[in-house]
């Protein structure tokens, strides 16, 4: 915010005395005042206060800040990465004291609530469903061993004989909070989390699949709510969490999921809908993240700080403490911490 300076000006006139007409043998001097020179008054503008600044060391430099990296999801760097994007996105969910919060949805889907249910569906020959004793994602075929619909124990597994059978399959609706956008300004919508799912799915994104096996269908209601249905068997008590981390669409879409492991947008200056967005990387180096103008709980006061920097020190907790007792650290990471 810019300081104005203040300028008081205060001006003396003169004062002009006249004098009345006396009998002409006695002279009246006339005293005249000098004029006085105008007197300003400069005042120092208020400086600006510095800006907030949190300054956070860990120990090395992220190969990749893309969720879908393999540097990321098994490198070494992996957690170092995995505490930056938290400054970037803020969610979907957090665990706090081992609680599941919503922080980008609404409200956590629940049975109770009928967010989440169960549903009875016709299963054929050769469809995808939960084996109930090797546990994976298998195709069904005569002699093999399924769940009922109704049965959620071992003690009533029956072998398929072929033909139709119904078994239960679980359904879960996830909405977004209104205005939560991405540092570009654009909303985040559940679109977005069906591209995320889009591109785990692909063979060229490295991760487990676990999910995606599990997956019959994920899919967009309406702009701000996704439902993920899961194959006929499968009752995932982690329900809560099966919302795909969103990605903006409107700017990777035309990048395939092996571009993405490259793409110097996605590894390197990731948008997001978080407290901060990345302004510098500066490499061997850091990090340097400024407020995001977008962020959803800017009304609340949050962020805290201005700007936020990451630094990499390697892996000497020694020289990492002394840096913090000098100020050249506000905090260690745990990457930092001694073993």
């Amino acid at each position: 915010m810019n300081k104005r300076f203040m300028l008081g000006l205060f001006l003396l006139g003169a004062l002009v005395l006249m004098g009345c007409q006396a009998p002409t043998d006695i002279d009246i001097p006339i005293t005249i005042q000098p004029q006085s020179s105008p007197t300003i008054e400069l005042v120092s503008p208020t400086a600006l206060p510095p800006a907030k600044t949190l300054i956070v060391c860990m120990a090395q430099e992220p190969v990749s800040l893309y969720i879908y990296n393999e540097a990321y999801l098994y490198g070494d760097t992996g957690g170092e990465a995995n505490t930056i994007l938290q400054a970037i996105y803020d969610g979907p969910v957090d665990l706090v004291r081992g609680e599941i919060q919503p922080v980008i949805l609404e409200e956590l889907p629940t049975l109770d609530s009928g967010s989440a249910h169960f549903e009875s569906v016709e299963v054929a020959e050769f469809e995808v469903y939960l084996d109930p004793v090797t546990l994976l994602a298998e195709n069904l075929r005569p002699g093999d061993p399924y769940l009922p619909s109704g049965c959620s124990s071992p003690d009533c597994i029956q072998k398929y004989q072929g033909g139709l059978v119904a078994m239960d399959r679980m359904v879960v609706d996830f909405r977004l909070r209104e205005n939560v956008r991405w540092s570009d300004g654009q909303p985040v919508t559940a679109s977005d989390s069906l591209f995320s799912y889009e591109l785990d799915r692909q063979a060229a994104s490295p991760t487990t699949k676990y999910l995606v096996d599990r997956t019959h269908t994920y899919e967009v209601l309406d702009e701000r709510t996704a439902r993920w249905t899961g194959i006929p068997g499968f009752a995932d008590f982690e329900y809560q969490t099966i919302f795909w981390h969103p990605l903006p669409r409107h700017r990777y879409e035309d990048l395939s999921a092996e571009v993405m492991q490259m793409a110097d947008e996605a590894n390197n200056a990731p948008v997001g809908w978080g407290p901060y967005m990345l302004e510098s990387w500066i490499k061997g180096d850091r990090i340097e993240m400024v407020r995001n103008p977008e962020y959803f709980r800017l009304d609340e006061g949050l962020p805290y700080f201005d700007r936020l920097i990451f630094r990499f020190l390697g892996s000497d907790p020694q020289a990492a403490i002394q840096q913090l007792l000098t100020t050249e650290c506000d905090v260690l990471d745990e990457s930092l911490l001694p073993p």
